[in-house]
């Protein structure tokens, strides 16, 4: 996990067969967050992953995409945002 501004970067070495993916280190009321994530983007595409924010982590819905259709084939980084462009969520 990297951090620039306001933009968690979290790297998945892997595609999960089940589709989903749990960030378990931004889990809902983190103390090291000073807010919510309010947003999640896959990097290298133009799509927004579906997310939920609970106690035991963001759960990320992953699009359908086939993982070799992706730039990668290694690793995907997701740009998890923690406060919106001009406040708006």
């Amino acid at each position: 996990m990297s951090r620039t501004g306001d933009v968690l970067y979290a790297t998945a070495l892997g595609w999960p067969s089940s589709g989903t993916l749990t960030l378990h280190t931004l889990y809902k009321n983190n103390p090291y967050l000073s807010t919510s994530i309010c947003s999640v983007k896959l990097l290298g595409t133009d799509k927004n992953v579906d997310f939920h924010q609970q106690a035991d982590g963001t759960h990320l819905i992953l699009p359908a995409i086939i993982p070799s259709a992706l730039p990668a084939d290694i690793a995907w980084v997701f740009a998890n945002r923690t406060h919106s462009p001009g406040g708006r969520v």
